[in-house]
């Protein structure tokens, strides 16, 4: 297993890591691409490009108008679910 470091620096108001062409080669992930961090109770940290997917007839502006409308109502939906 090779390791890569790199140093954690200001961008804008946050906080970021720079990934090189060798990780970003690695992960077949390009600048656009979302990837997906999973926080481990051991505090390891690992991440690897999201996956998408393309179902026929179905458009990724449909896709981002429906996460977008379990964002705006996930609280309403959750308290209907508990009920």
């Amino acid at each position: 297993m090779k390791q890569v470091q790199r140093k954690i620096i200001q961008v804008g108001n946050s906080d970021g890591v720079s990934l090189p062409k060798e990780v970003l080669n690695h992960l077949d992930a390009q600048k656009g691409d979302v990837v997906s961090f999973s926080l481990e109770e051991n505090g390891r940290v690992t991440f690897k490009k999201h996956e998408s997917y393309q179902i026929d007839g179905i458009t990724s502006e449909f896709l981002k108008d429906v996460e977008s409308a379990i964002e705006d109502y996930d609280e309403m939906l959750r308290n209907l679910a508990n009920r």
